[in-house]
C-alpha cells in the first residue's frame, strides 16, 4: 500500500472577501518556503511548484470566491512528470477542493479532495486535445449541486456535477503531483480569478 503526502499551504494567506476579478501577483500574499514535500517560490514573476514524489502541493490565492467563479492559469512543466492544474471551492484549512488537472500527453481529470476521506473522480482520466498549458476551469451553483467544466486553451475538454454533500464557495488556488520517483517542477506564468 502506498501512502501519498499532502503538502498544503502551511501559512494560509488571509483570503480577501470577494476580491473579483483578481490577476495575480505572485509577490503579494502567495506563500512561499520549503516544506516536507516540496518548495514554492516566486521566480521572474512567476509561481514555481516543486513536489517531491508521493506529494501533492497545492498553494491558495489570497482571494475568496462566490457562487460560481472562473479559475484561469498559464503553466509549464520545467522537470519531472505527473499532472497540474488549478482548484476551486477549497477549504484551506482541511485541503477540501476541486481539483482540474492536466497531464503527460493530455490526460485530463476532476477531481473532489477530501481530508481524511477517499478522493472521488468527478471525471476521467480522459485524453483531450488542446492547449494543456493554458487551463481554465469553472465552478457554478446549479441547484443543490456544483457544475463543474474544464477548458484546454479555448476547447471545453470536461464537464462534470457534484450533488453528493457539494463544497461550497472558498478558496481558489494551483497544484502539482508528480508520478514516479522524480520531483516534478511547474511554473505558473499567470493566475486569475473572476465571477464566472
Amino acid at each position: 500500500m502506498v501512502v501519498l503526502g499532502v503538502a498544503g499551504a502551511l501559512v494560509v494567506p488571509p483570503l480577501l472577501a470577494g476580491g473579483l476579478p483578481y490577476r495575480a501577483r505572485f509577490a503579494d500574499g502567495w506563500d512561499v518556503g520549503d516544506t516536507q514535500g516540496g518548495q514554492a517560490r516566486v521566480d521572474r514573476g512567476a509561481y514555481v511548484l516543486s513536489a517531491g514524489s508521493g506529494w501533492r502541493m497545492w498553494k491558495s490565492a489570497p482571494v475568496s470566491s462566490g457562487d460560481t467563479v472562473v479559475v484561469k492559469a498559464r503553466a509549464r512543466v520545467e522537470a519531472g512528470a505527473g499532472e497540474f492544474g488549478v482548484w476551486c471551492r477549497g477549504d484551506t484549512g482541511t485541503g477540501d477542493r476541486y481539483e482540474f488537472s492536466v497531464g503527460a500527453g493530455g490526460v485530463v481529470t476532476i477531481a473532489k479532495r477530501r481530508s481524511g476521506k477517499p478522493d472521488t473522480m468527478l471525471y476521467g482520466p480522459a485524453r483531450a486535445k488542446g492547449d494543456t498549458g493554458a487551463i481554465t476551469a469553472r465552478c457554478g451553483q446549479a441547484g443543490g449541486g456544483v457544475t463543474l467544466a474544464l477548458w484546454l486553451g479555448g476547447d471545453k475538454v470536461a464537464e462534470a456535477v457534484d450533488g453528493d454533500s457539494p463544497y461550497g464557495p472558498g478558496a481558489v488556488g494551483v497544484h502539482v503531483a508528480p508520478q514516479g520517483e522524480q520531483q516534478m517542477r511547474v511554473r505558473f506564468d499567470s493566475f486569475e480569478a473572476a465571477a464566472g
